[in-house]
């Protein structure tokens, strides 16, 4: 059986797609691959709503951790960790916000620091 993806939102992130023959959501973000029901999916979206209100009541913010906003996956040994700029990409991904073409990479993009000697 020939499978019908159709794109629903893109960014230089990742993207969401909906298999209109297995009826789930698939959703590529950087190096994550997620595959969801519907139900499940509206059940990411609050997670991801409210993932910047765990990192407060979490407190895990501290300076040597680059992402200190959690998101946990229901498994009891696995919470992914993101930071502000990721979630607001994710946000524009399972809101459906983004599906504009990939655009050219900024240096600001770059989480790295080059000035190391």
């Amino acid at each position: 059986m020939a499978h019908s993806i159709k794109l629903l939102a893109r960014n230089y992130n990742g993207e969401l797609t909906f298999c209109t023959c297995c009826k789930t959501y698939h959703l590529h973000f950087n190096n994550l691959f997620f595959e969801f029901t519907r139900n499940e999916l509206t059940d990411f979206k609050q997670m991801v709503y409210f993932s910047e209100d765990l990192a407060r009541e979490a407190e895990i913010t501290t300076r040597m951790m680059k992402r200190t906003i959690p998101i946990e996956t229901g498994k009891s040994n696995m919470i992914l960790i993101f930071n502000a700029k990721e979630i607001e990409a994710l946000r524009g991904l399972v809101f459906f916000e983004e599906k504009k073409s990939i655009k050219d990479i900024d240096p600001l993009d770059i989480d790295f620091d080059f000035s190391l000697n």
